[in-house]
């Protein structure tokens, strides 16, 4: 399996406040070399309030990344190596002896620990035993924490976790199932080597450089408009991806189904709409696949599905294209014998675009932008040759 990187310049000096999420994302591709797409999976999680795990060898800066984007929007964040001894208490914090003595109740003391973090980050997340992930398969799922009869909501946004490979053992598969978002990392290729180390280098001779501002809510605020993005437009997309992976016995859950709904409005509001588009399909790499091998089969079936959409709406693009040049040509000159025949041109692609309305493969956007030029632009080129008296 092989993950395409994309090369980001270094920076040369950091932004003072990040006021978008692409700003957001763009100071973080400079500060990760080859991490684009960790990064943005990231913020997608954070944006959704779900959870994300990534897979991969050591030491391809997954906690570091976590722990930058946590700092960066002034979240309070938790984060612990797990192993085959880590206790109950390194995540919940310690028993309070008083209490038990007393009351003859476990209660712990959570000030600073996981169940009081917004965003936690737990390294080796599958070498823990089973007590402890049940416990987390609670914590993840419902927000609380039972404290010794006490039921705490956790203000828990994001779990994000790492491994190094997913477990074969089937009494995994619920836990990693609460895992919306799940990426399969590597080490960054040879060709990325080189960058590296310059970025290495630049950041040596920056130690003292400061996190740059956030804008007060951005996060808050984005985390809303994913409630209200418009995912229309995909549905019929979206179905028919569902379908294919089902003929290659790949299925989801009804829950997940949903959940990837939600990644994809984030994904709209990352890229600034509030409108779903064949573009947001994107997400579906990296929330479907349960393994690498599915992996591979997913991203197969997005990419046919992303051309043969994407195909669809560019000739409808190239249809709209037609129109502004049509009307600038009859604005150039309005009484040319020719803008008779360009009218005829009109109402030849105003039939073309009207077979659009029964494919399910189109932008509903972009037919309604373009219906509408169409029907204007006739009206004015027809009000243009009655000027001229060039209609009878």
């Amino acid at each position: 399996m092989i993950m395409i990187h994309k090369v980001t310049d270094i920076p040369t000096s950091s932004p003072q406040t990040i006021t978008t999420l692409k700003e957001l994302y763009e100071y973080m591709t400079q500060c990760f070399v080859g991490r684009d797409t960790e990064i943005k999976v990231a913020i997608l999680a954070l944006l959704a309030r779900e959870h994300a795990i990534f897979i991969g060898p050591p030491g391809i800066a997954k906690s570091a990344l976590i722990n930058r984007l946590s700092q960066l929007c002034r979240m309070s964040a938790f984060r612990l190596l797990m192993g085959k001894t880590t206790l109950i208490e390194q995540l919940v914090g310690v028993p309070k002896i008083r209490v038990l003595r007393e009351d003859d109740r476990l209660e712990y003391n959570i000030d600073g620990m996981l169940p009081t973090a917004d965003v936690a980050f737990l390294d080796e997340i599958y070498k823990a035993s089973n007590t402890i992930l049940n416990m987390l398969l609670t914590l993840i799922q419902e927000r609380i924490f039972d404290n010794g009869g006490q039921v705490v909501k956790c203000p828990l946004q994001t779990l994000f976790a790492a491994a190094n490979h997913v477990p074969r053992d089937p009494q995994y598969r619920a836990f990693h199932d609460r895992f919306l978002f799940r990426v399969f990392s590597e080490a960054l290729p040879l060709e990325l080597k080189t960058m590296l180390f310059d970025h290495y280098i630049i950041m040596r001779e920056r130690t003292d450089e400061k996190l740059p501002d956030i804008a007060p809510k951005l996060l808050e605020e984005a985390q809303e408009k994913v409630n209200h993005v418009d995912l229309t437009a995909i549905k019929p997309m979206y179905l028919e991806l569902l379908y294919e992976l089902a003929e290659r016995r790949i299925i989801i859950s009804d829950r997940r189904m949903g959940q990837i709904l939600t990644a994809m409005a984030a994904h709209a509001v990352f890229n600034g709409r509030m409108t779903a588009t064949v573009d947001d399909l994107w997400v579906i790499q990296y929330t479907i696949p349960y393994s690498e091998d599915e992996f591979v089969e997913v991203v197969d079936v997005y990419q046919t599905i992303q051309q043969k959409y994407n195909l669809q709406n560019a000739n409808l693009r190239a249809i709209r294209t037609q129109i502004i040049a049509l009307a600038n040509a009859v604005a150039m000159s309005p009484t040319s014998e020719e803008n008779f025949a360009r009218v005829q041109e009109l109402q030849q692609l105003k039939t073309e675009i009207a077979e659009y309305t029964h494919s399910n493969d189109i932008d509903p956007e972009l037919l309604r932008d373009v219906q509408m030029m169409v029907q204007q632009t006739l009206h004015e080129i027809k009000e243009i040759l009655e000027e001229n008296k060039c209609v009878t």
